[in-house]
């Protein structure tokens, strides 16, 4: 396999290939890019099965030729594989995940036996080769990378044209501060053309079931995506997880632990650089000034919370004054007195707001002063310190906890645009692959609804789910279902199940808006640690979405 090809091509001291440009990295051959990683390739040999020549053509060049492209780039600023080479691990570990769970599945879905077998090789390919390249115009959109060649000249990589070119010895990459978030998810798939060989796309596009698929799945079209778009997500969030220290999949991986405030930095910066946590604005989440960033307490916790829950972290405390308690513990915020909130005026031009803060240095945000976004050019002014009562914790304000769905001590009056979906994490659609019994469909369950008035947006989805469900124009308990009867009561995948309410009869307000009015209507069931966003196994398959409580359809 791969150990005697790459033998003689061990991977290059750090001091020999060290480029004259400062902060640059040199440009390395596939070979030396892919020695680091033999245990992995030889995985995806072994995975895919198929004879050595047929592998040399379509599975090694594409690998040889994604090295070559995203050489020794990170996969993001400050998230999951964020060092030199993090895009290259992260796409070998998708690719070898994907293959993993490529096994449980019989592709294509409902065909016979004699034909699952006939075209399990061309269904294997597709996956493996979406999962190689669902992240391959990150170098594109979210970075610009300097080119130098042997002189020290320097020029820009577009890698829209190819890869960089053989002539150049190192080069220095920036990440980009106007980037779009998941602007990579949908333009990967005008990448491709530089990774597969042509072959390979023209065999794929051979089954247009398969392509279909493949082509939704590597340009982000998840609703589109059937089992490969499963397959992928899937085989993405176990590598994710692992490098970010979190709890993937108990039956197939093992990963060790990282420390809670790391996870929480981590989760911060994230939500912070993605725009999920809106700066400097009236009704943002926070207002960087000087050398301090103000952050809505409650608002930023819960959102911080919800992210690291969806992408599997454990051990996440439940309550918002633990969290503060670590935060303050490990010096990552800057307590007033001893209490981890601060109460400030926030000001800008015509707009002000009284609101209990969390305060962070912002060199424990942004260490690179470059990548700070621009100050805000109001003003938080501190206020009388937080007082707690008698047998509160520190760090606890009166109220803080009620509730983690409201947020009456941040949310300031009048204009905000403080809005429920940046509480909730964009929860991807699940999707489902698998057949289940349809015996106990909806019409059986017993549910009460409350007085539609169609004049709001919750009450008008809950009375178009009634009426489509009694009149069948939902499945239900079906393959690509956007509902499901469970043990606990009926769940509705989000956000698909908004999203397609919203195509499907024009409503004017966005599926967010439509969700967060259903969700006011208190006729779903929150969990345990009082989030609205339930996870479900359906037949193998974890789904997200909101449960509903005992109703009458």
């Amino acid at each position: 396999m791969f150990d005697s090809l790459f033998r003689k091509h061990l991977q290059p001291s750090l001091a020999s290939q060290a480029p004259s440009t400062p902060d640059a990295v040199s440009r390395l051959t596939p070979k030396e890019l892919l020695a680091a990683h033999v245990s992995l390739l030889n995985e995806v040999e072994e995975l895919a099965g198929v004879p050595r020549e047929f592998y040399r053509r379509y599975y090694e060049t594409a690998l040889h030729n994604y090295a070559n492209f995203v050489q020794q780039l990170p996969a993001s600023e400050n998230h999951h594989h964020a060092t030199l080479g993090g895009i290259l691990q992260h796409g070998l570990e998708v690719s070898v995940n994907a293959l993993k769970l490529r096994r449980a599945y019989l592709l294509p879905p409902g065909a016979t036996p004699e034909m699952v077998i006939q075209k399990q090789d061309l269904w294997t390919y597709a996956i493996f080769s979406a999962a190689l390249c669902h992240d391959l115009s990150k170098p594109a959109v979210d970075q610009t990378v300097a080119l130098f060649d042997a002189e020290g000249k320097e020029s820009q990589w577009v890698p829209w044209k190819g890869p960089m070119p053989e002539s150049i010895k190192s080069y220095r990459t920036k990440f980009r501060r106007d980037r779009v978030h998941r602007l990579h998810e949908k333009a990967s798939l005008l990448l491709v053309g530089h990774i597969l060989p042509k072959e390979g796309i023209a065999w794929l596009s051979d089954d247009l079931s398969a392509f279909s698929q493949w082509v939704a799945c590597i340009g982000g079209d998840t609703d589109q995506a059937g089992p490969i778009g499963e397959i992928v997500r899937r085989a993405d969030r176990e590598s994710v997880v692992r490098n970010l220290g979190a709890e993937p999949d108990a039956q197939t991986f093992v990963s060790g632990a990282k420390p809670l405030h790391e996870k929480l930095l981590t989760g911060l910066r994230h939500l912070l650089t993605e725009g999920e946590l809106p700066l400097n604005r009236n009704g943002a989440a926070g207002w960087l000034v000087g050398k301090d960033l103000w952050l809505v307490s409650k608002r930023a916790i819960d959102t911080l919370r919800a992210h690291l829950l969806a992408e599997g972290h454990s051990g996440i405390p439940n309550r918002n004054d633990r969290i503060f308690d670590e935060l303050q513990q490990r010096s990552i915020l800057i307590p007033c007195n001893d209490r981890a909130i601060w109460r400030a005026k926030v000001k800008g031009d015509d707009w002000d707001h009284e609101l209990t803060l969390i305060r962070l240095p912002t060199e424990n945000v942004w260490t690179d002063p470059e990548t700070r976004p621009e100050p805000f050019s109001g003003e938080v002014i501190p206020v009388e310190p937080v007082q707690t009562t008698a047998g509160s914790k520190p760090g606890e304000l009166d109220g803080e906890m009620d509730d983690p769905d409201t947020d009456e001590n941040n949310r300031p009056d009048g204009n905000s645009d403080y809005r429920l979906a940046e509480l909730l994490p964009e929860i991807s659609d699940k999707g489902n692959i698998l057949s289940t019994d349809s015996a106990n469909h909806a019409e059986s369950a017993r549910y009460s609804v409350p007085q539609i008035q169609n004049d709001d947006p919750g009450q008008k989805f809950l009375h178009w789910l009634q009426e489509n469900i009694r009149n069948r124009g939902l499945t239900v308990d079906s393959p690509g279902s956007r509902i499901y009867n469970v043990p606990e009561g009926m769940f509705l995948v989000s956000p698909a199940i908004f999203k397609e309410y919203v195509e499907h009869t024009g409503e004017e307000s966005s599926w967010d808006q439509v969700q967060k009015r259903f969700l006011k209507l208190n006729v779903h069931k929150k969990t345990p640690d009082g989030l609205n966003v339930h996870k479900h196994n359906v037949n193998g398959a974890l789904l997200h979405g909101i449960l509903l409580s005992e109703i009458e359809l």
